[in-house]
């Protein structure tokens, strides 16, 4: 009997062990590459005019679209070109939103930056980006984002701008529209033609 509560209680004492290491050491963020200096205020990561911007493409996993601008307003080229959900910048307040969320990516603000070079970009979900989003400009240039795994808190996520070392965490409110537009393009919606009486 005395044999079988010794073994429960180290059963017990190594499965309470086990539990602290899955609840809260795996749950913890990769440690700041050495000589980080975390920036505990926002920190601008784009900055661009929206007139200054010719095509807005977005990639994840199999799905791709692609956003263009012609005559000030949003088109949509692909997977099947068609007119955007308020496109026209006249279309207030309701269709705006459009307008509203490529404006949150053109002006894009990080909660703060985790590291000035990150070098182990595979613990940050960056070595295979889960989304990568490029933005062509009128006069011929190109911004890429890269968009890695999520935070361990799950409210962000870890960001690179392609050719800036600089480790960026960003909100998930910021970018969660472009992921829902790959699941479904944000197409004007079809006219419903006037029934005769």
């Amino acid at each position: 009997m005395r044999r079988w509560r010794t073994t429960l209680i180290v059963a017990g004492v190594f499965l309470a062990l086990l539990l602290y290491v899955f609840l809260f050491e795996m749950q913890r963020e990769p440690p700041a590459e050495p000589g980080a200096q975390p920036s505990p205020t926002p920190a601008t990561v784009l900055d661009i005019a929206a007139e200054d911007v010719r095509a807005l493409r977005i990639a994840a996993g199999d799905r791709s679209m692609s956003l263009v601008r012609q005559d000030g307003e949003w088109a949509i080229a692909a997977p099947d070109p068609g007119t955007a959900s308020g496109a026209s910048s006249e279309s207030f307040p309701a269709e705006a939103s459009i307008y509203w969320s490529i404006d949150e990516i053109l002006r894009l603000q990080a909660r703060r930056i985790v590291a000035e070079g990150a070098s182990d970009l595979a613990q940050y979900g960056l070595d295979v980006p889960a989304m990568t989003v490029v933005i062509e400009t009128t006069k011929g240039m190109s911004e890429q984002l890269l968009v890695g795994r999520e935070t361990p808190d799950g409210t962000a996520s870890y960001l690179q701008r392609a050719g800036d070392s600089r480790l960026y965490i960003v909100d998930h409110y910021k970018i969660q529209t472009l992921y829902d537009w790959l699941a479904a393009p944000p197409y004007a919606p079809t006219p419903t033609p006037a029934v005769a009486r």
